[in-house]
């Protein structure tokens, strides 16, 4: 049996450092895509701006208030023309002049590779 004084408390689990959540590095960008929601179909397709990616998430600008949990279709660059990615919607803020900052997390991570060639 550990004797009173010997026993330490497990070291509180805080946020991390000013309250950043996310587990991956975000890298900036300001590289337009175009997206849409899963099942929606192609009239719903909008262009948007990346605001920040990384291998987990990708943060973008865009033009209408997409709710939580909704699933997008992103289409990325690709050495070979254009590759789908999926990823759902975590949160949706209302920027300056009538857009949405809406972050998303990935359905699988991107390779350091595409991250890379999301930052430009």
């Amino acid at each position: 049996m550990a004797e009173e004084g010997n026993v330490r408390p497990a070291a509180p689990q805080g946020p991390p450092p000013e309250g950043e959540r996310r587990l991956a590095t975000r890298q900036s960008s300001t590289l337009r895509i175009a997206c849409y929601p899963a099942g929606s179909g192609l009239l719903e397709r909008r262009m948007v701006r990346i605001r920040n990616v990384s291998r987990t998430g990708i943060g973008l600008i865009v033009d209408r208030n997409w709710h939580q949990g909704l699933v997008l279709i992103l289409e990325l660059p690709a050495e070979d023309g254009v590759r789908s990615a999926r990823a759902r919607i975590v949160h949706s803020t209302s920027q300056p002049g009538g857009t949405f900052l809406v972050g998303c997390v990935f359905d699988n991570p991107l390779t350091d590779a595409e991250v890379q060639a999301l930052a430009r």
